[in-house]
């Protein structure tokens, strides 16, 4: 249960710490003397450097195992805060971003390895909602430090502080795993450490396009990711653009997209232990649809707006974890974690060249029918996902 609390921990920083730069952008521009519209290009940066880490991180466990490589991810998190902290310019703070971005592939994808093997859909969606409570601490914690100090650096070097905590009470739990392994099943010993023959193993990560399922699973996880993604991205924008809201409206629109996502993943953490994985799937992908399709309904009245981002947020909220969950339930087990890194790997891929399709899109048929690749993307992922449920042979 110790080593369950860290892992979660991780993730809650993980959340906090991507969080932190975004909410002061404006500020920094300012200080740093550029144009704040470079937002766009410098978070391509982390996005970039996530899907690397992502892709070779199952190797990081395998020399590793899981507590060392989830310590090193929370000790790139402390580097990337120290650069942001000192930054002086737009080159330190791309070196921020593209560690930072290194960090997060290691820990979202050995996290989510080790949640899939050892624990039930519910705690995957908990592990997942885990993250929008840190990214919701981490603009928190900025505003305490200007409140207080009346300097934004110093919400860096706060979360810095957090870090070395949490990184010492790593150090903590590996000298306590230590004495644990003496004394457990050997069930229990296979969780926290990596066996020699998954140190030697020779499953690569282009071997997950070769299994059965594997390319149509990778497939189906990378369009519900690009939908989660244009939402975090657009859902104050359709707010605004489409149905004519107040800039304000727009943004209390998306907290309501992350109240209804964060708090729906807080409830099938209970609810998933009566409820199968595979029809919390479909009912997401399907609310989600639907909350697309509203969308287009063409309304000034924010109480409708806002209801149609809750219901858009409940939707999104069991995809990606439970599309990881399932990942134990459709393979074998000696391919979880190569699963597990190209599904991230390729989902922040795709994630990016979505968005910049949506942007494209925007130019090309207008805002207003913009949801309709989004409506496209999660039709395309129900059907891969039934191909997929039609059989439980494991690959």
């Amino acid at each position: 249960m110790l080593f369950l609390i860290a892992i979660v921990m991780s993730f809650i920083l993980y959340g906090m710490t991507s969080s932190l730069f975004p909410s002061v952008w404006t500020t920094i521009a300012s200080d740093i003397g550029v144009d704040y519209s470079l937002l766009g290009i410098i978070t391509m940066i982390p996005n970039a450097t996530s899907g690397i880490s992502s892709a070779f991180a199952y190797k990081v466990r395998r020399k590793l195992g899981t507590n060392l490589s989830v310590t090193a991810g929370l000790i790139g998190f402390l580097i990337s805060m120290l650069f942001f902290f000192s930054a002086k310019n737009i080159v330190m703070i791309c070196i921020a971003y593209a560690v930072l971005g290194t960090a997060n592939g290691i820990i979202d994808t050995i996290a989510n390895s080790y949640i899939v093997k050892a624990y039930a859909g519910g705690v995957s969606s908990f592990l997942h909602a885990s993250w929008g409570i840190g990214s919701s601490i981490g603009p928190m914690l900025m505003s305490l430090a200007i409140l207080n100090t009346g300097i934004y650096k110093n919400g860096f070097l706060w979360a810095a502080i957090i870090l070395v905590i949490t990184i010492a009470i790593f150090g903590i739990l590996k000298v306590y795993w230590q004495e644990k392994k003496k004394t457990v099943s050997e069930e229990y010993v296979k969780l926290h450490s990596v066996s020699e023959e998954e140190k030697q193993s020779h499953i690569d990560i282009l071997d997950t396009f070769k299994i059965h399922f594997g390319t149509i699973f990778v497939a189906c996880f990378v369009l519900c990711g690009s939908v989660n993604s244009v939402f975090n991205a657009w859902i104050a924008t359709f707010a605004v653009e489409q149905h004519g809201l107040s800039v304000t409206a727009g943004a209390t629109a998306a907290t309501c997209f992350f109240v209804g996502l964060t708090a729906m993943r807080l409830i099938l953490t209970v609810a998933s232990r009566y409820i199968e994985s595979k029809t919390i799937l479909y009912s997401g992908m399907i609310i989600s649809l639907i909350g697309s399709a509203l969308l287009y309904i063409k309304t000034d009245n924010e109480m409708i707006v806002h209801a149609i981002s809750v219901i858009i947020g409940i939707g999104i909220a069991p995809v990606v974890p439970f599309l990881h969950h399932s990942i134990k339930e459709i393979f074998d087990e000696k391919y979880i974690g190569v699963i597990v890194s190209a599904c991230n790997s390729m989902a922040l891929i795709g994630s990016s060249i979505t968005v910049a399709l949506v942007s494209l899109a925007i130019k090309i048929i207008g805002i207003n029918n913009v949801q309709i690749i989004l409506i496209i993307y999660l039709v395309l992922a129900l059907i891969l996902y039934h191909q997929m449920t039609k059989s439980r042979t494991k690959a």
